[in-house]
């Protein structure tokens, strides 16, 4: 049987949509014990009872930003990850192969399991999928003098040392930006870390400067690295985020931890 965890529905929308999904769970005869976050009970707390009564399969039903925060609460536990995905543009639903919510339902009972890697923040923190490093002056933590245009990152590879002048710095795990279910089952499986660096801002200057006193938008990501551990330092200091939340600073060190969590993905040929 399966321990389902739907997220607490921010809306109404959303609120039809998770009754919808149960219904289609009972048409398709998936059973298990159905538990809904709310204000009293977190869902880190309904993933922990569910644990603590012996399921060893836990489906998750929500936001890409509640699936990715359970999947590396469960990290080292003796558990399978269902995801039922429920944002209208889902990245994980393309991890597990689903078109759609009720088509994340029909996946769970093939039971096709993988393991996947995690990345991991320190020695206590992991992420799913990606983290973002940003200035911490943007996030009110960093000097409030601090010059971006000289704004500097040491990459630390042990082996050897990579110096970036980068606006924001991205740790990816695996890649979510393909439909080909194939490569992305390869890329968080791969024991690799994806660093992606975006150049640091450049202000306008002159008259321009002075009509419009804005800064230019950021170019792309441009710079590109690959590691299983490297610790990141910056100048100045920059906030590491998970979601909207603040997890770390610099420096911080990312390592990638191999076959650490087991999911349910589809059966589709590859």
């Amino acid at each position: 049987m399966y321990y389902y965890v739907f997220e607490q529905p921010e809306n109404k929308k959303i609120e039809k949509l998770q009754e919808k999904i149960r219904i289609n769970l009972e048409e398709l005869r998936i059973i298990g014990e159905v538990t809904k976050a709310n204000p009293v009970q977190k869902p880190e707390e309904l993933v922990a009872s569910g644990i603590t009564k012996g399921y060893n399969t836990i489906v998750l039903v929500g936001s890409d930003a509640l699936i990715s925060r359970m999947a590396t609460y469960v990290v080292g536990r003796d558990v399978t990850l269902g995801m039922i995905p429920t944002d209208e543009k889902s990245s994980l639903a393309k991890l597990i192969g689903a078109k759609n919510p009720n088509h994340a339902c029909e996946i769970l009972p093939f039971r096709r399991i993988i393991e996947i890697d995690i990345g991991k923040i320190e020695d206590d923190k992991y992420f799913l999928s990606k983290i973002d490093l940003v200035p911490a002056i943007e996030k009110g933590i960093g000097p409030k003098a601090a010059d971006l245009d000289s704004a500097s990152s040491i990459i630390d590879f042990d082996d050897y040392k990579a110096q970036v002048r980068a606006s924001r710095i991205s740790v990816e795990n695996g890649q979510l930006d393909t439909k080909d279910f194939a490569l992305i089952k390869k890329s968080f499986t791969d024991g690799i870390l994806e660093i992606y660096t975006a150049p640091a801002l450049q202000k306008k200057r002159g008259f321009m400067a002075k009509i419009f006193k804005k800064e230019e938008e950021p170019e792309s990501f441009t710079s590109m690295f690959h590691s299983n551990k490297f610790r990141i330092s910056a100048s100045p200091l920059m906030a590491v985020i998970s979601g909207d939340k603040i997890i770390a600073r610099t420096p911080v060190e990312f390592s990638i931890v191999p076959n650490a969590l087991k999911i349910i993905v589809s059966r589709t040929k590859e």
